[in-house]
């Protein structure tokens, strides 16, 4: 629908915005770029668990969360990945 693609568009914006900031500040590229696509998701996964109706908790407390979940789980992936090199 229109209102998904503009939430992409508004995404993609976002991340090209912060992914700029941070090659002007000295991060190489795709550091830059992961740290944006990164934290756009964890913005993005901690404002719906914020917004949900059952939710009491402080937003800074929920994206923090979020952070420390997404930081878990590229961890696990990681781990995966040189689970399966070994299998090799």
């Amino acid at each position: 629908s229109d209102l998904q693609e503009r939430e992409l568009l508004k995404r993609a914006g976002l991340t090209s915005a912060i992914a700029d900031a941070l090659r002007s500040r000295g991060t190489d590229a795709i550091a830059a770029q992961l740290a944006a696509e990164v934290g756009v998701l964890a913005f993005s996964t901690a404002y719906e668990r914020w917004a949900a109706s059952e939710n009491s908790q402080p937003f800074g407390e929920i994206a923090r969360a979020a952070l420390r979940d997404l930081q878990a789980r590229a961890t696990a992936l990681g781990a995966g990945a040189d689970v399966l090199k070994g299998a090799q």
